[in-house]
């Protein structure tokens, strides 16, 4: 197993107007770093990705994202990519 940095993106969930703005001008800044990151990084023995998706609060999803997050970092490093949409 190699080390890994996972920047979680929400995306916009359910925002509107002016804070929807905000959000995806984040967004877009938290993939841009994770990619600017990635090859050299991953030149390192470093994994650097952005995941995105949602989870709703109480929900059982929470286990599953996890579940998700260890299959990303047990993955072999010729199968690494900076960036998953994970939608549980």
């Amino acid at each position: 197993m190699y080390p890994i940095l996972v920047f979680r993106n929400p995306g916009q969930a359910g925002a509107q107007g002016r804070a929807r703005e905000v959000l995806l001008h984040g967004a877009a800044g938290i993939r841009a770093l994770a990619q600017g990151l990635f090859e050299g990084f991953k030149e390192r023995g470093i994994h650097v990705a952005t995941v995105a998706g949602f989870v709703s609060p109480g929900s059982g999803e929470a286990e599953e994202v996890a579940e998700r997050y260890w299959q990303r970092h047990s993955e072999p490093k010729d199968g690494w990519s900076p960036e998953t949409v994970d939608t549980p």
